[in-house]
């Protein structure tokens, strides 16, 4: 398969995963969606570590955040067709992970603190992925021990502001994208992580990195 000029110059050509690897993730999904599963393929070895740590990290409950891991893929299936060409599509996956933690958070009874299941004693849930590491500068996601320590004080705050400094401070997302993802302004997105940097640092201390993407868009 061919893709369309301005969406990746690379041949899809099934049993040949050299050319899946080397695809962006909005040229498998517009393979995908023409009916290429193998890019599905592709887009799942890639994502599933970000879409569970992300899930585990804002619910704190292992059962649920497996069935928003499942759920999000099936919702990718589900909805395909309605995938805008050209979209970041991590940026829409995402949409969609965080959709579904909020309805699991409200399902499943969040705030009944008792009923979430804590790591285990040296277990850390996985780290959500950084968008490219090849690319974003370290400074702009929590060192990995740091990201630790304030994962067991995400709890404190609203889904909102979790949600925020996990796309924000962890996973590097831009505060428009943060925005996006989250269903609200600009503006709001950055109160969200301004606020929940502020509790945190509560917690652990001044020591929390400094993320220039909430300083601006």
């Amino acid at each position: 398969m061919r893709l369309p000029r301005g969406r990746g110059a690379v041949s899809l050509v099934p049993g040949r995963p050299e050319a899946y690897r080397a695809a962006s993730d909005e040229a498998l999904m517009d393979a995908y969606v023409a009916g290429d599963r193998e890019a599905f393929s592709e887009l799942y070895r890639r994502h599933k570590g970000a879409v569970l740590g992300y899930a585990r990290r804002f619910l704190f409950r292992e059962d649920v955040a497996e069935e928003v891991f499942q759920d999000a893929f099936v919702r990718l299936h589900n909805s395909r067709d309605r995938y805008r060409s050209g979209a970041s599509f991590r940026t829409w996956l995402f949409t969609i992970v965080h959709r579904l933690c909020i309805d699991h958070s409200r399902n499943f009874g969040y705030r009944d603190i008792e009923k979430r299941r804590r790591p285990r004693t040296g277990e850390r849930a996985a780290l959500p992925e950084v968008r490219d590491p090849r690319t974003d500068p370290e400074h702009w996601v929590l060192r990995r021990d740091m990201a630790d320590q304030v994962t067991d004080h995400l709890q404190a705050l609203s889904d909102k502001q979790r949600g925020a400094i996990l796309l924000a401070e962890v996973m590097g997302y831009s505060m428009n994208e943060v925005g996006e993802i989250l269903g609200c302004s600009l503006s709001d997105a950055k109160v969200s992580v301004h606020r929940g940097k502020r509790k945190l640092r509560d917690f652990v201390g001044d020591s929390l990195a400094t993320n220039p993407a909430v300083e601006r868009p």
